[in-house]
């Protein structure tokens, strides 16, 4: 736990917290700022009811350098592999390997929320659980950010989005290999690659291959309830089930959208 406390070198640590409530690898807050967490071991195992389990968390910190490291968090529910919130800006999250792993709901990869210009580049990312798997999580003016190179897999029962934003704008989603699926072809629904919602505007997303499959609703590209003036464009996009209704793109009360040379 680190607290207003800058330019420190977290590295080459093994963590392991186990127990019934919330855990945390590592944790910064109130502007624990500049600090390098890399090459580290973190597993975070919380499989009581309350049991949410954090890799890494920023609250209120800037100008961090996240990168290296190796994070699994598994429990019930809430399992957070890395989570940036509240002006938590101009963080670097680069080249991490993330398994987040719940047995009921809610895994999320990278998560940021009230935070901008950070530059997420270069990492694998695995959600894992029965519904409300999410590989990059942007909420809430998390604006401006860099969501680059990625190799994104959300996969569960149903509920799976590789990019998911809502209230998010003005970030840039480039190159990223995006696979959002259901466990079987035929036994899952509700697949989502790239998922833009609720006044999300002015987004960049582009030459991303981003693959959709399950047993229903499978879409590569949705821009949902006011997200206006969002690009797409170069990226390939495939979408297939088992079952019914699956789209390469959607665009829903939301206006002036570019998609092209798809």
């Amino acid at each position: 736990y680190v607290v207003t406390a800058d330019s420190n070198n977290i590295t080459d640590n093994r963590i392991n917290t186990d127990g019934i409530q919330r855990q945390w690898g590592i944790y910064l807050a109130t502007n624990a700022d500049s600090n390098r967490i890399i090459n580290n071991n973190i597993t975070t195992n919380g499989p009581g009811t309350g049991g949410t389990n954090y890799g890494i968390e920023l609250v209120t910190c800037a100008s961090n350098v996240i990168a290296n490291n190796t994070i699994v968090t598994s429990g019930t529910t809430g399992n957070y592999g890395i989570y940036l919130a509240t002006t938590s800006d101009n963080n670097a999250i680069l080249n991490n390997t993330i398994f987040t792993n719940g047995t009921t709901t809610n895994n999320w990869g990278v998560y940021i929320t009230q935070s901008s210009t950070n530059n997420v580049t270069d990492n694998v990312i695995v959600t894992n659980g029965t519904t409300g798997n999410y590989g990059i999580y942007l909420l809430t003016s998390a604006n401006g950010n860099l969501i680059q190179s990625n190799n994104i897999t959300a996969s569960g029962t149903t509920t799976n989005y590789g990019v998911f934003l809502s209230t998010a704008s003005s970030n840039k989603i480039y190159a990223n290999n995006i696979t959002a699926s259901g466990i079987t072809k035929t036994g899952a629904t509700n697949n989502r690659g790239v998922y833009v919602v609720t006044n999300s505007i002015t987004n960049d997303i582009a030459n991303n291959s981003i693959w959709t499959h399950g047993g229903a609703t499978n879409i590569g590209l949705y821009f949902l309830t006011d997200s206006n003036g969002n690009n797409a464009t170069g990226n390939n996009i495939t979408t297939n089930g088992g079952s019914t209704t699956n789209y390469g793109a959607l665009v829903s009360a939301s206006t002036s959208n570019l998609i092209n040379f798809n």
